[in-house]
């Protein structure tokens, strides 16, 4: 409850900020191809180290 008994008083309203959702609208492209890019390449060295550590346990090198 608020000061004078209302639950209103806790809701702030903010003001739609048209020239960053201007800017996600321009950058979002650009930056989410990025990062499944950078995503997936950092998920094929991850698996690629694991593989060649499995494959230096099994043959017992380690």
């Amino acid at each position: 409850m608020g000061v004078n008994g209302r639950c209103e008083d806790f809701i702030v309203m903010k003001r739609f900020n048209s020239l960053m959702a201007l800017r996600w609208l321009i950058y979002l492209p650009v930056i989410f191809p990025l990062c499944i890019l950078a995503g997936a390449l950092k998920g094929i060295f991850e698996t690629t180290e694991k593989i060649f550590k499995r494959i230096l346990l099994d043959i017992e090198l380690i």
